[in-house]
């Protein structure tokens, strides 16, 4: 960020790294969140991100003086999957369906692909 934008943005590349990793688990878990709204579950998954999202605040208010944006970044990152597989889990429980990402590839499906 420093080399597009100047010196004064260095600091916030960190910051985007540590989000950045958090959001990746956003889309390795799939849309479990989805799925559990579709199939009638939607307060568990209410319970489950609000539970996530006020332990979350907690941690900012505590942490963020002393050590300033950058524990936020952790914090957010880390309840972003620390939500996400919880509502996987959750949702195989309670569906039988896993969503999230697969880096396997079945011979079949790459045959169908290829074809």
């Amino acid at each position: 960020m420093g080399f597009l934008y100047g010196e004064y943005y260095k600091e916030g590349g960190i910051i985007l790294i540590v989000l950045s990793i958090g959001q990746f688990m956003c889309v390795w878990t799939g849309l479990s969140g989805n799925t559990l709204i579709m199939l009638g579950f939607q307060k568990v998954l209410m319970y489950i991100y609000s539970a996530v999202t006020i332990v979350a605040l907690l941690f900012c208010v505590i942490f963020a003086k002393e050590y300033g944006a950058i524990s936020i970044a952790y914090i957010i990152s880390i309840a972003w999957v620390v939500q996400k597989v919880i509502t996987l889990l959750v949702a195989k429980h309670l569906t039988g369906m896993w969503t999230h990402m697969s880096l396997s590839v079945s011979y079949k499906a790459l045959k169908e692909l290829l074809h």
